[in-house]
């Protein structure tokens, strides 16, 4: 099977968290879980400020830091599809692959 991804066109987000919401939903997420989250920036000041979003999620990279950075075995790549994965079970909070 092929590497897997996601595709976010961030020219069509308005920071409305819907992907968000169907992620923790598609997922069965815990609440305080989530799959996905948005951040919202903003700066400038009169006459030209800004605001915009972004959709944050795991890329499912090809060579993932993450996961050569976690010491405790809880990130690990699926060979077959290529998802990076969280053991929760394994995780001992040291948060090195942030």
């Amino acid at each position: 099977m092929a590497q897997k991804g996601f595709y976010v066109n961030m020219k069509r987000c308005l920071g409305c968290s819907t992907c968000q919401v169907a992620c923790k939903d598609k997922f069965d997420l815990d609440m305080g879980e989530f799959g996905r989250r948005v951040a919202r920036y903003e700066g400038g000041k009169y006459p030209a400020p800004y605001v915009y979003s972004v959709s944050l999620a795991c890329g499912h990279c090809d060579r993932p830091a993450c996961v050569e950075a976690c010491s405790s075995g809880a990130m690990t790549k699926d060979a077959e599809t290529g998802l990076v994965l969280l053991h929760q079970d394994r995780c001992v909070g040291c948060r090195k692959c942030e």
